[in-house]
């Protein structure tokens, strides 16, 4: 392979990379102000898991095969970069700690994510209004998913602390007991409520309907998911807990490598 077809994979290689971290992750993908993800609701399943796991795997093996003879010095830093994130990422997928930790603390917690992610949302026109109503609508079936996967990861005793399971119930809690018409997850519609339309500068408003919608899923899709995931935290998993002195417990769970995109 000639200097320019290696450098050309390499970068392929990182786009790969970039993308697979960024669909199996999209809340962080938010958080990163990348909004190319925003319309996806996050797959906690197992079968997602070891598809992003399969695919780091691959990722890694080619990266290994590239001859770094005719690279830059530059691109030298960015395969090393990409090797050992891609490594990082892979494991992480692996092994899913955070699927036996069901805590409400930051990264850790993929319900957690989903408040402070959908609240960072951008919506100001059409598209960016496309993407986070998909967002909601798929919200429920990720909750009802991660239901699912802590209650497979418990039967293997891969068993969250009791902290961690009633911090998560007292997040869900906490939040089902707002008003809906107040909920955080319409904050990104709240920002450019009553909004003058400004489309020949980029800003137009936001159709009202866009709103009503949102109130929709949020309502009748959302919250049900979300006390369901909060019965079966209390009802299956808060029973089998751990005491929080005794193995991995939320703290100590890390939370993986934060992609950006490479050079």
């Amino acid at each position: 392979m000639s200097p320019d077809a290696t450098a050309a994979r390499l970068h392929e290689l990182g786009e790969r990379y970039f993308a697979t971290e960024h669909t199996y992750d999209p809340y962080n993908a938010t958080l990163l102000g990348l909004t190319e993800f925003d319309h996806l609701p996050g797959d906690p399943s197992e079968e997602a898991s070891a598809r992003a796991a399969d695919t780091f795997a691959q990722i890694a093996r080619e990266a290994a095969r590239l001859d770094p003879a005719g690279l830059e010095a530059d691109q030298h830093v960015d395969l090393a970069i990409l090797t050992s994130l891609v490594r990082g990422a892979q494991q992480d997928a692996e092994h899913s700690l955070w699927a036996a930790n069901a805590s409400a603390k930051s990264y850790v917690s993929r319900q957690g994510l989903v408040f402070q992610a959908v609240p960072a949302m951008t919506v100001t026109d059409a598209a960016s209004a496309e993407r986070y109503l998909a967002r909601l609508d798929g919200i429920a079936g990720s909750f009802e998913a991660l239901g699912e996967r802590y209650a497979a990861e418990a039967a293997r005793s891969r068993v969250p602390t009791a902290t961690g399971v009633g911090l998560s119930i007292a997040q869900l809690d906490g939040y089902l007991a707002l008003d809906p018409t107040e909920d955080v997850l319409l904050k990104p519609l709240r920002a450019g409520a009553g909004r003058p339309d400004d489309s020949a500068h980029g800003c137009p408003a936001i159709d009202p309907s866009v709103m009503q919608r949102a109130l929709r899923i949020v309502t009748h899709q959302i919250r049900p998911a979300m006390a369901a995931l909060a019965g079966r935290l209390r009802t299956e998993l808060l029973p089998v807990a751990r005491p929080d002195e005794t193995g991995l417990g939320s703290a100590s769970s890390r939370a993986g490598p934060r992609a950006t995109r490479p050079r």
